[in-house]
Parts: structure tokens; sequence; C-alpha cells
């Protein structure tokens, strides 16, 4: 009996690991390679191991996957040798190609999955020297004025009399190629072209992520806009037109199923909003609401008498203790505050030159002046008014940016759903600090709990701001100067939905308010009398 039941169990076990043998071979594998084309397909290490990512990859895998495929990425490569190795055969796909006629001799296409725009970039506030206003007066410039032109070999920028100038023989001593879009910054930077063409969003991710901001800008016009394609070789005992249908279909579910929507989110947003919040003026702005952070809690430390450890905790937490604790519920691999320095830096110098004046003026006060000015009292009454107005100004731009931030951090680390995360996180970033340093100073009125309007604005604006992102990404194309527009209504409409709020003093409705009762007295809940005739107890206290 016992050999019978292990006879049993080696059956058991050879048909499970025949069977699971069968499933490994009846998914096909499909070859390409990737070619440094980011955020949509790129090569990265993590941990010493290499790895295929980016948009495009992500949705290949996926649509492919659902169809019983795996693609096999085998390393990286150009994009001219790649197309090479696809008519051969080598390879049986390309993703993100554009359709042109002599590619579909040697491949199939498959529906348009996603669009792009190209664009023209030039050195840093050089825009300004030209009037473009189509393709037509971009000719004319590179033909009248010797432009030297950067591009990448093989690309196809999908205009044909921009293609047929760049592939011209005449023009080659204008025609800078690269085999990369980061080889073209760098050209530019090295002033060995006069501007390059590039896809928009991989200009801004380029420009944002290796600090070329000061080198280069986009000139403010479209010069095409393209549809992009999974090209299929025909050489390949992989690819049949059946595969081709199925991908197609693949891809249309998930649209429908809203994965698509949250790949672009994934990887197109943070670059789109890191383009605009890496700006100059963003920076400013955001710097500016993070030191005036700092001097409302350098006051109150002043007021309360803490030392200069202690001015130095209160003056941090409103302006990074937010983002820090934001971090944490986010599960980021990185803190912010470790990537930025600057914001706790520019923290240290304002508690530390505040400091100091604060002493050299008590100092003065106490032991140089022997009398006080005539009308000092109300000077010093105004002087105070004005300075807390001018607090509540500069604190209001910090709640506007950050909230921003906030809705950002939420994309970058996936939380789903992002109409809930997106002003959660706004909230925690703009008025999470402020609310750890009532907490560590031990206040019972903590005012951001106990009816500031200020949280709820955040709140407020981070939904409106998520629910666009979302709306947004339904879309096929996604253009940098509208989420930058976007991007500024948000802080317009924090800032003055905040200075309404200060001027019509509006205020949270607390939790069993009474207007009759003291402030003291609006934690207690009066409990009617029984039936007993005992009077109402108090509880709560």
């Amino acid at each position: 009996m016992v050999d019978r039941a292990g006879d049993r169990t080696w059956s058991l076990i050879c048909i499970l690991g025949a069977h699971h043998a069968v499933a490994q071979i009846d998914r096909s594998t499909l070859k390409t390679a990737s070619y440094g084309w980011r955020p949509f397909i790129y090569e990265e290490v993590s941990g010493g191991t290499k790895s295929i990512n980016g948009l495009d990859t992500r949705l290949a895998n996926l649509a492919f996957s659902n169809i019983g495929y795996d693609v096999l990425y085998e390393g990286e490569t150009s994009w001219n040798k790649l197309l090479d190795d696809l008519k051969k055969g080598k390879k049986d796909i390309v993703i993100s190609a554009l359709k042109r006629p002599d590619r579909e001799a040697f491949g199939y296409y498959s529906e348009e999955f996603r669009r792009s725009v190209n664009v023209l970039f030039v050195p840093r506030g050089a825009s300004e020297n030209y009037s473009l206003k189509n393709v037509d007066d971009i000719m004319k410039m590179f033909q009248k004025q010797s432009f030297r032109l950067g591009v990448v070999d093989g690309y196809s920028y999908g205009q044909k009399e921009l293609d047929a100038y760049i592939k011209s023989s005449e023009n080659e001593d204008k025609i800078v190629k690269a085999d990369t879009d980061t080889e073209l910054f760098n050209l530019l930077a090295r002033k060995q072209i006069d501007g390059f063409l590039i896809d928009q969003i991989v200009g801004a991710d380029i420009s944002y992520k290796q600090q070329f901001q000061d080198i280069a800008e986009e000139y403010p016009l479209r010069i095409s806009e393209l549809p992009y394609y999974i090209l299929f070789s025909k050489k390949s005992k992989q690819v049949t037109p059946e595969l081709v249908q199925q991908f197609n279909a693949s891809i249309a579910k998930l649209k429908d199923n809203g994965q698509y929507n949250k790949l672009v989110q994934q990887y197109l947003f943070p670059v789109l909003l890191g383009f605009t919040t890496g700006q100059k003026w963003y920076f400013f702005v955001e710097l500016t609401g993070v030191v005036s952070f700092a001097v409302s809690g350098l006051v109150m430390a002043n007021r309360e008498g803490y030392d200069l450890f202690g001015a130095l905790v209160l003056a941090a937490l409103p302006g990074v203790g937010g983002g820090v604790l934001r971090d944490m519920i986010a599960g980021r691999a990185t803190l912010g505050l470790m990537k930025a320095p600057t914001y706790m830096m520019a923290v240290i110098i304002t508690v530390l030159v505040g400091y100091t004046l604060i002493q050299l003026v008590g100092f003065w006060n106490d032991r140089i002046r022997k009398e006080p000015f005539k009308f000092q009292a109300s000077v010093s009454s105004l002087s105070e008014k004005t300075f807390g107005a001018v607090i509540e100004l500069l604190d209001t731009l910090g709640l506007s940016t950050l909230s921003i931030i906030g809705v950002i951090v939420a994309l970058e680390t996936q939380s789903s759903p992002l109409w809930l995360w997106g002003p959660v996180f706004a909230a925690i970033t703009s008025a999470g600090g402020g609310i750890i340093r009532d907490m560590v100073r031990a206040d019972p009125n903590n005012p951001s709990l106990k009816g500031s309007f200020y949280p709820i604005i955040a709140i407020i604006w981070g939904f409106i701001f998520s629910m666009f992102i979302i709306w947004y990404s339904s879309q096929l194309n996604y253009y940098p100067d509208e989420i930058f527009k976007a991007v500024m209504v948000i802080i317009a409409g924090s800032f003055v939905t905040r200075v309404i709020a200060i001027f019509l003093s509006l205020k949270m409705p607390l939790f069993a308010y009474q207007p009759s009762q003291s402030r003291k007295d609006q934690a207690r809940f009066k409990l009617p009398a029984y039936e007993t005739g005992e009077a109402g107890g108090e509880v709560g206290e």
C-alpha cells in the first residue's frame, strides 16, 4: 500500500511538472532592445542589476503578456542598429516607431497606441531672436541662416520637408548627427550646434533630470504631432498578422480598464510636473514659503523662551516636517529632504541670522537705550501687524507650492487612488509640519486642528489638481505647457482662497461648537437630564 501511494504521488508530481513545462513552452518570446529614449524606453541599473524601464516598455510588456508573449530586451543599442536587426529578422519588434513608407516593406504596424510632439530646443535666451510661426518658417531659417541642426541619427521627425532636408547631401555641413538625445544637449552646451529637434517630453525629462535648464530652452512651437506604433518584423518566425491584431485588442483593453492611464500617470506626469517645478521661479517661490515658515517658528520660539536648538526645531518643522512625514507614509526610498538639502540649509541660516538679530535688539533695548522712543507702543504694534501680514502672505505662497509637491509625490509613489492620496499628501506636505510643531509645543489649541482653514485649502486644490491629472492622462497627447498652465491655476487658486479666508476670517466649524460658550468650555458636552430629574452630567474633560 505504501509503494502504491508513493507511485501515485510520483505520478502526480510528474503530471504537474509536465503541465508546468507545457505552460512554459506555450509562452513565446519576442526579442527587441532598448535605445535610450527616456521616459518611454530606457535601461537603468538598480542594486547592480540592469533592467529595461519606461512607459512604452511597460505598456508593451503588459499588452503582450495578456496574450501569452514575453518580451526579451537584449541590451541597449542605437536606433539605426535596432531597425537594421528588425529588417533581418534578428529582432521581432521595435517599440515606439513612426509610420514611414520605407518601413512598411519590412514590418507590420500596430494601431496607434500613443502620440507625441516634436519641438526645437535652442540655447537659453535665444528664443527671442526668432519669430517662427510654422514649419515653413523653420525651414527658411535653417536654409538662410546656416543653422547647425542637431538630430538623432535615423530618427524621423514627422515632416516630409524636414526629413528630406536632414537627408539631403547638400545640407551635410549643417546637420550634426548624434546617437542619443542626451548627446544633443551636450553638443548644444559645447556650442557645436545652434539647436536640435527632440520629442517634447524626452526634452523635458533630460532638461529637468540632468540640469540642462540653464543651457537649453524649448522654442514655443510644436513642429509635428505624431502617432507612435509597435513595428513587427515580417521576417520573424514569431510574428504573424494575427499577432498584430491580438496586440491591438490587448492595448485597447488596457485603455478601457484604466491600466493605460495609471502607467501614464506613473511615468509621464512626474516628468511633466518636474519640468515645471524644476524652474528657478518655482524654486524661489517654494523657498520663500519655507523661509516664512522658519521665521514664524523663530518668532514663536522667542516669545515662548526656547533656546537656539528649540528655535531650530520650531522653525524647521513647518517647512520640512510635513514633507518628511509625507515621504514616510508614502514609503519613499529616499526622503525628499535628503535629496534637496537647500531647504534645510535655508532654515538653519534663517534661524542663525534671526537669533543673532533678536539677541542684538534685546541687548540694545536693555543695556544701550535708556529711554523709550516717543509713540513706541503704537509703532511697535503697527510693526507687529505689518510683520504678521507679510508672514501670512509668504506663508500662503508656501501653501500653494507645497500642495503641488504633495500631489507629485502621490504620483511618483503610485499611491492609488490619486483622487484620495493626492489631496491627503497635499495637506500633509503643507500643514503637517505645523501640526507637529504645535504638538511639540504642547499647544492645546493647535490651530490647524481647531478651526484653521489652512489644511482644507490644500485638500480642496490638491483634489482639483488630482482630478485634472486623472482626466488629462486619458488623452493621447501630453504637453508641458498645458501642465504649466494647470500648475499656475492651482497656485493662483490656493493663494486667492487663502487670502479670502484671512480677509473674511473664515474658520472651520468646531466639533459641538456652541457660540455662547467660552473657548475653554467648548470641549465639554452637556448631557440632558433623564426622567429621574437628575442634572445632566459632563464628560470629555
